[in-house]
């Protein structure tokens, strides 16, 4: 088990350095924050990939965020098998970690407006990118606290 969390862990960082791979592209070629003009330029340029990237490494992340935290309780011998995704935040909460349900609720809005295709609104998708640069050394603290906690 301890291996299956050191491969998530190793997951997450690289999704994490995607992303900050691609926002810092964003901001070396754009500025941030974004404006909707720019969100609508990248969408009829080639660097659409970018926002591709960004949305496939969002759902990437949350989801191996899930299963690290999963994995972490169950090595610190918790009872995870029964425990829904927000049973888990409540104890991660408990236990004095960073994330929490309403961290969890951001991260699935920001995925949500970055990855559904029925989602045309660009000021949507210019405030979730911003939002997200925002975020990210907030994920890097969450994933380094769980580094330190597992040993890694």
């Amino acid at each position: 088990m301890r291996e299956r969390l050191k491969f998530r862990l190793e997951e997450l960082d690289k999704h994490l350095k995607q992303l900050q791979k691609n926002i810092n592209y964003l901001d070396v070629f754009y500025g941030f924050p974004l404006k909707n003009e720019y969100i609508e330029t990248i969408l009829n340029s080639s660097d659409i990939d970018k926002l591709d990237s960004i949305a496939y490494r969002m759902i990437k992340f949350q989801d191996s965020l899930g299963k690290s935290i999963k994995l972490f309780f169950a090595l610190k011998e918790e009872d995870t098998e029964s425990l829904t995704m927000l049973d888990l935040l409540n104890l991660a909460e408990k236990k004095g970690s960073s994330i929490d349900v309403e961290l969890w609720r951001e991260i699935r809005r920001l995925r949500n407006a970055l990855t559904h295709e029925y989602i045309q609104s660009v000021s949507e998708i210019t405030q979730a990118i911003n939002i997200l640069k925002n975020k990210l050394s907030f994920f890097e603290q969450i994933l380094n606290e769980l580094k330190n906690r597992s040993d890694f």
